[in-house]
């Protein structure tokens, strides 16, 4: 692995260079011992190796070579024949001027051409490159070169000059000498840097870092690469200009650089132009009594969203965003109002859009009156009070809270609200309100549900000529609302003492017949009322106790007495004169008989009380006459007409006189002989007649007879009642009346028509059957004679039909709430009644009209339901026919799948099902979008959409079921046909494997990435190939492209493309050989990396004790200055691109020491002198 060599110093100031190569060119190492240790190279050791000693700036002419033994475990003994340093300090001659065999360079390479100079011992000429012609400034390092031409290489780019200097055996060296002229060595192509990504909506102007260290730029070229458009540049030769395109899209653009020499550089600069404002849709309006949280809709199909802004437009209150500077934000607002909110977007083009809403805080809940308590006995309407300042109403609902019986609400969800009672009691409504914030409140009314009527009792009728007090008796159930006395009829004016109490006293202004009512209403409405007659009579009585009499036996008294108003009350018979032993056979009574002990002349005063308590009184005068006479007017009359009377009269002294009367009777009495015995009678109005014949005999006797006349000159009256239907035999019950007062006599039945034969149960009497032989109608007749001798008949139609009703409930309905049925019916008889009942139904069918043809059907759940409508006709013949209702309040379920993005059409196919009536219809719209959906059949549940521009649109497919109910879902579809905009960053150098960190976007979402190698030597393993960042490695050294390939949503494929270079290999560097001086000096070393470039220089010192300090200590040339004489050892690291690395050192001394010189006496001579001069000095001379 190692080989020591070892020799024998001559000299103890000497030190040693040890070489590979015998021209002592490729210098390995400097050493001031005397041995050296070779270790392996590349696996091998060396064969040889080259020895020089040195003292100072003095070098001994030859090397010495040192063959490597083959068996290195024994170090290699060298005899002290290494030469000794020559005290040779004579310059050589310098060479000719050199020169350039070129202008330019573009590779790194340079050739000079050079005349050496003629010294014997001249071992080479030091060549270097400055760029100054003092051959000091910017000198890169020297090489050694022994004919020419010579050509450097690897040389930096730069403007130089020449310089070369002879170089002899002891190291001596001539003045450098410059070229007349310079070289541009220019292998670089300019750098360009056009910038980051560019966004906009119009011209952009264009202003690229451009450089090029060398030959300069020549020109400049802007070109388009890819895009949808055509751009143009303004200028398009110059480094800076302003670019416009004519069509919105991703643009690839690049500017091309030349130098001078022909060096080409680019960058290219990837330029959105977008002037579509993006889709802003903040969604509908918002109530709220709490936060709500924003989620809008935004799109843009250009250059995507890069700012979102939040703000309050408008409103009372201080409105606090949870993230004012995101798309979907919380927002609480500090006071109640409406307030207006804005969210400003903007894409990366500079476009902005912005859409607002309305955001309502309400906190108040809303107030609620429902009115006093109430007391019923029927249904009441309830229509509360209900006030909402804020956000409105949202929903009503009415709800027992508590009660014995069963609640109806004409409508539970409506403010106004009829509600009905199962039963009676005391229940408590409930009304709750939720605004559209969702604030909530409620408020209660009691109801007092009574069905039950009070009892009124106001007593007997009464009759009085004054005031009179009432107290009537009234019990109720519940607690009495009010008193009402009025009055019903009556002639004069009532006057109430308290006409709205219980107890009151009530008046009247004239005489007469009063009706009076007491009305009581409790509080649940119930009304009962009683009344009673109150007679008023203030007038005494009428009583006429008739002629005075004569008689032989004991009398009746018949006297006439009346009272118009109140009637009698009382009557009172008293002797006023006359013989004892008069006997009145009952003194209290109107009419009395009157027995007398003897005859004689007696006055007689009937007094007459009315039941009001007026009196009055009349006398007669009665002569007692015991002679017998007698007297009859025959049996009473009934007649239509006048009739004829021929009583029958005795008496034994004679009859002085006739009189015929009237006793009482409604009409006038028209005697034909009033004052003979026999007489005709006729009277002008029909009714009952008194008549009475008075017969005075020569004794004075008078004796009267009555006689009752009943005219009747009215036919009964015959009310047959309403046709009759029957499909049998029936009963017939007329009615029959006599108003005229003398009776009915007969009754006949008969039949008038009728196209088969009727045939009477009873056909004499008022009541009774019929049975008709065939179907048909037939006039029946019924005769009615009165004892008066009218008649009169009444006729009635009944018609026999045996045949059904023709019936047909309507058609089968669906519905989502209640249908009216369109039934029909008929018959020859007419229909008699309808009766829809449920057959059979999972829930309960309630009818607006049971009983009626055609009615309101609604179902308390939804099903189907078998329905029934039973008809009768009047004939008593029944059919039915039945309907089925479905009943379906429920939506129909609607699924079109999740959201589809596409680059094309896409196909829909969703999940539908109704369960109860159906489906009946689909419609397939569009809601929003930037374009035009073209369905491929809008009626139909499955279907195809095509967009007409790209952009985000929401379809939405309603259903409707049979029963009218619908429901709606909706899709997004997302239609892009942009390719995906991709960046994989800059080229990249490595000596491992990168880290890619890449950008994708496309308005529809990525769905892959795909990681390949477009070219290079080796293979190249990504870390994940399907991810957006990855790692990448490459197998061996070589410059690569790599390349993403992004695939989005919708299909469209973009990709970018990176160089990675890979370089392992180390740079070359050289700083030159160990410097000695007595101040600052200026390293210029060579480095050079063939692959990738070189990075950075760091310069630093490893040992040495002065303290070195570096010009520019991360530059290539640098000075280096210390404060103290020393030695110390300074090393230049060089890093490539790729972050390969590799140093040299050198030994830097600096000494101040000044040689000592002496030259000796002086000397006088006149010839030639030789001189010896002792010289001392701390360094090489």
């Amino acid at each position: 692995d190692r080989a020591v060599i070892q020799w024998a110093a001559t000299d103890s100031a000497l030190y040693y260079e040890i070489y590979s190569d015998a021209l002592g060119t490729n210098l390995i190492s400097t050493t001031t011992e005397t041995y050296f240790e070779i270790k392996r190279s590349g696996g091998v050791l060396p064969n040889n190796v080259w020895i020089r000693a040195k003292l100072g700036s003095l070098k001994s002419k030859e090397l010495t070579q040192i063959q490597i033994s083959p068996t290195p475990e024994t170090p290699i003994e060298v005899p002290p024949v290494i030469p000794g340093v020559v005290t040779d300090s004579t310059p050589p001659s310098a060479p000719s001027v050199p020169a350039f065999t070129q202008a330019s360079s573009t590779n790194g390479n340079v050739e000079i051409t050079f005349t050496p100079g003629t010294e014997t011992d001249l071992s080479g000429q030091n060549i270097k490159l400055c760029t100054a012609a003092n051959c000091v400034t910017g000198c890169l390092p020297a090489q050694t070169s022994i004919s020419s031409p010579v050509v450097l290489s690897s040389v930096p780019d730069g403007n130089y000059y020449a310089c070369i200097q002879s170089v002899d055996s002891s190291g001596n060296t001539s003045p450098y000498v410059a070229t007349s002229g310079t070289v541009v060595v220019d292998k670089a192509a300019p750098v360009i840097e056009v910038g980051s990504n560019r966004f906009s909506t119009g011209p952009l102007s264009m202003t690229p870092t451009v450089s090029d260290s060398g030959s300069g730029v020549a020109n400049y070229s802007w070109t388009q690469i890819s895009g949808p458009g055509t751009a143009t540049f303004t200028p398009p030769n110059d480094k800076d200009t302003v670019l416009n395109v004519d069509a919105d899209g991703t643009y690839v653009m690049r500017l091309t650089v030349e130098d001078n020499l022909g060096n080409i550089g680019f960058d290219d600069l990837i330029y959105t132009r977008d002037i579509v404002q993006p889709l802003v849709d903040v969604g509908l309006d918002r109530i709220t009594n709490g936060a709500v949280s924003l989620t809008p809709i935004v799109s843009d199909v250009g250059s995507g969203i890069v700012f979102y802004a939040w703000t309050k437009v408008s409103g009372v209150g201080i409105v606090t965003f949870g993230s004012a500077s995101s798309r979907d934000t919380s927002v609480t607002i500090s006071a109640d109002g409406p307030h207006v909110l804005r969210l400003t977007v903007r894409d990366a083009a500079g476009n902005s859009a912005s859409d607002d809403l309305i955001v309502t805080k309400d906190s108040l809940a809303p107030t609620v009156n429902v009115g006093v308590d109430r007391f019923t006995n029927a249904a009441i309407s309830l229509t509360p009070t209900v006030t909402e300042s804020g956000s409105g109403i949202a929903t009503y609902s009415w709800s027992r809270v508590s009660g014995p019986g069963t609640v109806t609400f004409g409508s539970s969800t409506a403010k106004d609200s009829t509600v009905a009672f199962a039963s009676d009691g005391a229940y408590v409504l409930r009304l709750t309100v939720v605004d559209n914030a969702g604030n909530s409140a409620f408020d209660d009314i009691a109801v007092t549900y009574n069905t039950v009527v009070p009892t009124v009792n106001v007593g007997a009728d009464l009759i009085t000529r004054t005031t009179v007090s009432m107290i009537p008796t009234v019990t109720s159930a519940g607690s009495i609302a009010s008193y009402l006395w009025s009055k019903v009829s009556g002639p004069g004016t009532a006057t109430f003492g308290a006409a709205s109490a219980k107890d009151s006293t009530i008046s009247v202004n004239a005489d007469g017949v009063y009706v009076f009512q007491l009305t009581v209403t409790d509080n649940a409405g119930n009304a009962a009322s009683d009344s009673f007659t109150l007679t008023k009579d203030t007038v005494a009585p009428t009583v006429n106790v008739g002629a005075d009499i004569f008689t032989g036996v004991t009398v009746s008294l018949t006297p006439s007495a009346s009272d118009a108003d109140s009637g009698i009350a009382s009557f009172a018979w008293t002797r006023i004169s006359g013989p004892a032993g008069l006997t009145f056979g009952d003194a209290a009574a109107k009419d009395t008989t009157v027995l007398t002990s003897s005859d004689g002349v007696y006055v007689l005063r009937l007094t007459v009380t009315d039941r009001a308590g007026n009196s009055t009184s009349d006398e007669l005068t009665l002569t007692k006459d015991t002679t017998t006479a007698s007297i009859s007017v025959g049996s009473d009359i009934i007649t239509s007409s006048t009739a004829s009377v021929v009583p029958t009269v005795t008496a034994n002294s004679g009859v002085v006189s006739y009189a015929w009367s009237m006793v009482s009777g409604p009409g006038s009495v028209t005697f034909g002989s009033p004052s003979a015995k026999d007489t005709t009678i006729a009277v002008d109005t029909d009714g009952v007649y008194v008549l009475r014949l008075t017969v005075v005999d020569n004794l004075a006797n008078v004796l009267t007879d009555d006689l009752t006349l009943t005219k009747d000159s009215v036919a009964p009256s015959v009310t047959m009642g309403a046709n009759r239907y029957t499909n049998t035999s029936v009963s017939l019950s007329p009615a029959a009346t006599d108003t005229g007062g003398s009776g009915i006599a007969s009754y006949a039945w008969s039949q008038i028509s009728g196209s088969g034969t009727a045939t009477f149960s009873s056909p004499s009497t008022k009541n009774t059957s019929v049975t008709l032989s065939s179907d048909g109608a037939y006039t029946l007749r019924l005769t009615v004679i009165d004892n008066a001798g009218n008649t009169t008949s009444g006729n009635i139609v009944v018609t026999k039909d045996t045949s059904l009703p023709s019936i047909s409930a309507g058609a089968d309905a669906i519905s989502s709430s209640t249908i009216i049925s369109t039934a029909t019916a008929s018959s020859a008889s007419g229909i008699a009644s309808y009766s829809w009942t449920m057959l059979v139904g999972p829930g309960v069918i309630t009818f607006g009209t049971a009983n009626a043809l055609n009615t309101s059907i609604a179902a308390s759940m939804d099903g189907t339901y078998s329905i029934r409508l039973t008809v009768m006709d009047n004939a008593g013949n029944s059919q039915s026919d039945d309907m089925v209702f479905v009943k379906d309040t429920g939506n129909p379920s609607v699924n079109v799948g999740v959201d589809q993005t596409s680059n094309a059409g896409i196909a829909i196919a969703p999940t539908v099902s109704d369960s109860v009536s159906g489906v009946a219809s689909y419609s397939w719209t569009q809601e929003s979008g930037p374009g035009t959906i073209t369905f491929g059949s809008a009626l139909t549940k499955n279907t195809t959409a095509v967009a007409s521009t790209d952009g985000a649109y929401t379809l939405r497919l309603t259903v409707t079921d049979n029963a009218g109910n619908s429901s709606s879902d909706d899709l997004i579809y997302y239609k892009s046909t942009a390719a995906p905009i991709v960046n994989v960053g800059a080229d990249r150098v490595s000596n491992t494997s990168i880290a890619i960190t890449a950008t994708a976007t496309a308005s529809s979402g990525i769905a892959s990435y795909a990681w390949t190698k477009i070219s290079g030597a080796g293979a190249v393993t990504f870390g994940s190939q399907t991810a957006l960042n990855t790692t990448a490695s490459a197998s061996s050294d070589d410059s690569y492209v790599l390349r993403l390939t992004v695939i989005d949503n919708a299909g469209n494929v973009g990709y970018d493309e990176l160089t990675f270079d890979r370089d392992t290999v180390a740079p070359v560097v050289s700083v030159g050989g160990n410097r000695l001086s007595n101040s600052t000096i200026s390293l210029t070393p060579s480095a050079s990396d063939a692959f990738s470039g070189i990075a950075s220089y760091a310069w630093s010192q490893t040992s040495g004790s002065p303290v070195i300090t570096f010009g520019s200590p991360a530059a290539k040339d640098t000075s280096v200055t210390t404060s103290v004489d020393g030695s110390a050892v300074i090393r230049l690291t060089v890093t490539d691109r790729a972050g390969n690395s590799s140093h040299d050192e050198l030994t830097f001394t600096r000494s101040t020491s000044v040689p000592v010189v002496n030259v000796g006496a002086d000397h006088t001579t006149n010839g030639n002198l030789s001189l010896l001069t002792s010289v001392t000095s701390a360094n090489p001379i």
